[in-house]
């Protein structure tokens, strides 16, 4: 996470929706393998035989893991790496405003089959688009 984004907890906020990190990105995006890849390069010379690599969640590679690929980058020091691993099919963060403003909240049984219908129907075809081979 980017310095002075965040404090040790994770904030509710963050579970209910997305919020994009303050900042550009300032790395490119280049192909290894043929995977789409945001590359974030380190200053210091005498680390280019290692590097990092990030790998995302659900959401893919939105500008968050971007930017903490550049902090990363910029701290240790390495190359940093975050793969595009679902080729641009990453799920909308957006689904986040589905889900109950409180982890654990009561909700009612029409609410709880609501967003079980939006989880089922956007995010069930994802997963099978995206099982192992």
């Amino acid at each position: 996470m980017a310095s002075g984004t965040t404090n040790d907890k994770l904030s509710v906020c963050c579970l209910m929706e997305y919020r994009p990190l303050p900042g550009s990105p300032r790395g490119q995006i280049i192909k290894i393998a043929g995977i789409d890849t945001y590359q974030s390069m380190g200053k210091d010379e005498a680390l280019k035989a290692k590097a990092i690599v990030i790998l995302t969640d659900i959401f893919g590679l939105t500008k968050n893991p971007r930017i903490t690929a550049d902090e990363l980058s910029e701290k240790s020091g390495f190359d940093v790496y975050v793969p595009d691993l679902f080729d641009g099919d990453a799920v909308a963060t957006s689904l986040l405003k589905d889900m109950p403003e409180v982890p654990g909240e009561k909700q009612s049984i029409g609410t709880k089959l609501s967003v079980a219908g939006k989880l089922l129907t956007s995010l069930g075809p994802w997963l099978f688009r995206h099982r192992q081979a």
